[in-house]
């Protein structure tokens, strides 16, 4: 029941995407009080690994997000852009609120 301030980030390998390409992932989420703000899909261009901050990262446009209320999966994409990226998954919290989040599959294409 205690909630913490975290910023997790979860960073796929380097991935050529030439043409850019399309993510696709199963999600759940449960206790978003705050909505989807505090879980985020990221690309960057120039992260190669070590300090996270040091690198530009852009924020993917995921077409819908579970309610927050419950465990079922859904189904969600995003556009990602070009080059040589790599993907993540941020989750952040706070001590006001703390959601859970589950990726069961993800998919680029």
């Amino acid at each position: 029941g205690t909630r913490y301030v975290t910023d997790s980030w979860l960073i796929s390998p380097a991935l050529n995407l030439t043409n850019g390409g399309t993510l696709t992932f199963s999600q759940a989420q449960k206790y978003a009080a705050s909505g989807c703000s505090d879980l985020h899909v990221m690309a960057s261009t120039t992260y190669t690994g070590g300090n996270i901050d040091a690198s530009q990262w852009t924020e993917v446009n995921i077409d819908q997000w579970p309610t927050g209320s419950d465990w079922n999966f859904i189904t969600s994409t995003g556009t990602l852009p070009k080059g040589t990226i790599r993907i993540a998954f941020r989750y952040t919290s706070t001590t006001s609120t703390a959601a859970t989040w589950e990726i069961q599959s993800a998919n680029i294409k």
